[in-house]
Formats: structure tokens, C-alpha cells, sequence
């Protein structure tokens, strides 16, 4: 599996060469090789929402064996390199990658003899290769205080999630291998560069992090009704927010899991994509960045499976979106629901609208949400569009249609434009009156929303999903012959969502 390497920087272009002329050895008595193996690893990190640090450990995991053939190092019989992990993961320091993709190449061997060490179900499951791999590395992990030191380490988690994807990664059909070979080493070759570029950088600022927001802010909220903060997530944070995003719009729907929704021409073949919603729980780096842990991993995910039972105490920090939203609400925030708006090219317009009214079922007080530009949002490709201080008025008269703003209301309203550049975020409240136009641009207009509501009006996320699901699912899970109309009415308020 070739690389086109021109124009890469000098850790992405040695990496690559590494692989273009040892990749294709097969992968220590597997069925796939190990450049293979590489590429199955980081997709099966990426679709679960890893951090770039965390995929380019998948991606990078054993290249400690790559580099055990390229230097003739001892071998473990007739299965890899011994010592591959730490031979890999100084490997990697040398490179200039970061302290936390390097720990975790160095510590995936850990992992599989703490899982081992566990359960004996994890040990008969493994292949006759790892098994044999398992003999030279340790055996199970047995030794109360070598556990103990394990489990209290940072990369603990993201160890374990490593070592599954690890396991997955030896398919030779299926999605995770056609995805692999159709992207190659190219694909992750941005994403080493800015890695190493990030790894220089780290250490350079200090001091306590200050609150998101200032008292102004909060009184701008209540006057006005909305409060933008330009730059909220800085160039690193941004970069990787638009992957993940684009991640997850070439993800395929599937019953039980994110859900999906497309607009214009109904056919399969014609309908563009509008909306992901409910992709929280499926998504790691997103979970972490949005929230305060309220919203748990899928238990029925192949990757989050593997962590049932550990302890979650070290992934409860709460990010600085979630702590921006409590000084506004005054508690405690739970995430409510979430979703991406695509706006596409040629992608419709939200008419005039309210979102409280589609949040009622529940009896909650109050809700609020983040908006987070993805892609530049301008005039013309539909950015939002607020009525200033018009929160204060309660639920709107709606329209018989669309069950937005009724017409005659919203020509009341004096709407301004709100631009925002990739990183901005707009902190909203679920009585402002906003709209948006349709995309008539070039590009397309990507945009995150993440609705709050304090904690003590409850947690009722899985519930609004569950009865979302049921009275208007995604295209896939619909059922021939059910009239989700009423539904509609609900969670299809004011949006050109047709499937």
C-alpha cells in the first residue's frame, strides 16, 4: 500500500517511507500487514471519537515492529519485534509526537496483560498470535501493585480502548478494511504534522484557567438573550472539532445509533444530509469536550464495551464549555440533546423559530445552547440570525405549518446577522427568536449545537432520544406504512428536514 509522500514534513515523510518499505510484511502471524493493521486501527479510534493524540497511537501502536525489521532487533519467535512497545514508543519521542500518543504505544502491551490478568473469557478470545506475544510480554498482569500503578496512570482508559481497537483491526473485508484502503498513510499524514507542531508548543503558558466568562458576559445574557465568544476553542481544539465533524457526516446510519436526517429529494440517491443527532454517546472526544460526564459511553459499542466496570472517576473533568453554560444557568448543567446542522451547499433555511417550544414535554425551566461554528458562517451561506433581547416575551404565536414563528410575528422582529468564524461559539437561550437562511455559497456551513438545562430540572436526554426514536426516527429505522406526522410536529419544527 503505497503513500504519495510529497510536499510531508519530516516526521510524517519518515513515518511514511517506514511503512512504504516494511508496511506490507504481514502483521506478526495475522491476516492483514502491518501498514493493514495501522490504517483499521486509527479508523476504528476515529469512528469512536479519539482525540488525535489517542488515533495516531492507534495508527502508530506497533510500529515498534516496523522498526524491529528495518534494524534486524531481537524477535519474539516468529511474531514481532520483542520489546515492540517501548522500542516504538521512543521511536515516536524521537519523532517529536506527543508525551500521550508515546505513553500509550508504550503502555497497549499493559493493557492486554490487565485485561488478561481480569477476565478469563478476554484471555480465550484471543488469537493464537497474541497469545503467543502474551507469553513474551509478561503473562497476565497478577502483581496487585503493578495493577495498581496501571490503573492510576492518565492513559489507563484510553489504554484500554487502544488495546480493543487493537484486536478489531485485522479484518480483511468489511467497512473498517475498504476504509483503510482507500485512504492510506495520506490520510493521517495532517495530522502527524500538526501533532508534532502542537507536542513543541505544549508547557508554554501556565497558571489557573480563568472563568469562561466574565460578569459582563452574564449580564449581556440576560439582557440580550444570546452572548458570542469569538475564539472560544483555540487553532488545536478547532482543527479538531472540524475532523471529528467530518467524520461524523461520512458516518453510515445505523439502527439503534446516531441518527440521521436528510433534506431535499427523498431518494436515496438524491437527499442531501441536513442532521446527526444523538452521536454523544458514541463519541468519545466529543463527550469530553461538551460535557460534564453526564452523558455515558454506549455500552453496546465493540470499542466503550471494553471498559464496563473500570472506574470513571478520571474522565469526570468538566470542560470549559460545560463550566461557560453553568455560570450562565447558575448550577449544575446536563446535556439535553445535541446535534450537527450541515448546511451543505444549496443546502435550506430554518424559518423563524423558538426552541423551547420542541423542549416542553419534560417540565424544565429553562434551556440553553451552544452553538459552535465549525465552518466560517456568513451572510451567504446562512449563518443564524437573532432578535436581540425578544427572549423575554415567552412562546411566540406558531405557525399553522412549519410550528415556528407565525409570519405575521416574525415580520415584527428586527433580525441581525450573527458571522462567526470556526471556533466562535454562541451561547443562546431557548426562548430567542433566530432563523437562517439558505446556503447559496460555495461552501457549506457546518455548525454544532449542544442544548443544556440546569441539573435540577433532571436528566432526560435518554428519554427525549428514546421517544425521538420511536415517534420520528431516522430514515432507517422507519417502519413502511407508519405515519410519523404528529411526530413531526415536535421534532421537525421549523427545519427543511424531509427524511
Amino acid at each position: 500500500m503505497a503513500s504519495g509522500m510529497a510536499g510531508m514534513a519530516s516526521s510524517s515523510l519518515v513515518l511514511a517511507k517506514l511503512y512504504d518499505l516494511l508496511g506490507d510484511n504481514d502483521y506478526v502471524g495475522e491476516p492483514v500487514s502491518l501498514t493493514q493493521h495501522a490504517l483499521q486501527s486509527a479508523f476504528h479510534a476515529r469512528r469512536v471519537g479519539l482525540d488525535d493524540d489517542v488515533v495516531l497511537a492507534a495508527l502508530l501502536h506497533d510500529v515498534g515492529h516496523v522498526v524491529g525489521l528495518r534494524d534486524t532487533l531481537a524477535q519474539m519467535e516468529n511474531v514481532g519485534t520483542w520489546n515492540h512497545e517501548a522500542v516504538g514508543a521512543q521511536f515516536l519521542a524521537s519523532l517529536g509526537l506527543s508525551k500521550k500518543t508515546c505513553e500509550l504505544v508504550e503502555r497497549h502491551v499493559d493493557a492486554k496483560r490487565w485485561l488478561v490478568g481480569r477476565d478469563e473469557v478476554y484471555l480465550s478470545r484471543l488469537t493464537d498470535a497474541s497469545k503467543t506475544t502474551l507469553r513474551h510480554q509478561g503473562g497476565a498482569m497478577t502483581n496487585q501493585e503493578e495493577r495498581r500503578l496501571f490503573e492510576a496512570s492518565e492513559c489507563f482508559r484510553d489504554a484500554l480502548r487502544l488495546r480493543r481497537i487493537d484486536e478489531l483491526a485485522k479484518d480483511t473485508q468489511g467497512e473498517a478494511h475498504d476504509r483503510a484502503e482507500r485512504d492510506g498513510f495520506e490520510a493521517y499524514v495532517a495530522m502527524i504534522d500538526d501533532a508534532v507542531a502542537r507536542a513543541k508548543g505544549a508547557g508554554t503558558s501556565g497558571g489557573a484557567e480563568s472563568a469562561p466568562l466574565c460578569e459582563d458576559d452574564v449580564q449581556a445574557f440576560e439582557k440580550d438573550g444570546f452572548v458570542l465568544k469569538r475564539g472560544f476553542f483555540d487553532e488545536s481544539e478547532t482543527a479538531q472539532l472540524r475532523r471529528w465533524i467530518s467524520d461524523l457526516e461520512r458516518t453510515t446510519p445505523a439502527a439503534g445509533r446516531h441518527m440521521v436526517y436528510y433534506e431535499g429529494d427523498t431518494s436515496a440517491d438524491a437527499r442531501m444530509i441536513c442532521r446527526t443527532e444523538n452521536f454523544l454517546p458514541f463519541h468519545v472526544g466529543l463527550r469530553k469536550l461538551l460535557t460534564g460526564s453526564d452523558v455515558k459511553g454506549d455500552a453496546s459499542d465493540e470499542v466503550e464495551a471494553v471498559l464496563q466496570g473500570v472506574d470513571e472517576l478520571s474522565e469526570t473533568r468538566r470542560g470549559r464549555l460545560a463550566n461557560a453554560v453553568e455560570q450562565l444557568l447558575g448550577e449544575r448543567c446536563v446535556v439535553f440533546k445535541e446535534k450537527v446542522n450541515y448546511k451543505l451547499v444549496g443546502g435550506g433555511g430554518f424559518p423563524a423559530h423558538q426552541d423551547a417550544p420542541a423542549y416542553a414535554a419534560f417540565g424544565q425551566r429553562r434551556h440553553l445552547t451552544a452553538l459552535i461554528a465549525v465552518d466560517d458562517m456568513t451572510v451567504s451561506n446562512g449563518c443564524l440570525e437573532i432578535a436581540r433581547g425578544e427572549h423575554t416575551r415567552g412562546v411566540l404565536a406558531q405557525h399553522p405549518v412549519h410550528r415556528g414563528v407565525a409570519d405575521d410575528v416574525a415580520a415584527t422582529l428586527d433580525f441581525e446577522h450573527v458571522t462567526m468564524r470556526p471556533g466562535d461559539v454562541l451561547l443562546f437561550h431557548s426562548m430567542l427568536p433566530h432563523r437562517s437562511g439558505p446556503n447559496v455559497s460555495s461552501h457549506a456551513r457546518r455548525a454544532l449545537y449542544i442544548t443544556y438545562n440546569g441539573a435540577s430540572d433532571g436528566d432526560f436526554r435518554s428519554q427525549y432520544y428514546a421517544e425521538k426514536r420511536a415517534r420520528f426516527p431516522q430514515s432507517c429505522e422507519r417502519v413502511a406504512g407508519v405515519d410519523y406526522s404528529e411526530g413531526a410536529k415536535v421534532y421537525n419544527l421549523a427545519t427543511p428536514i424531509t427524511s
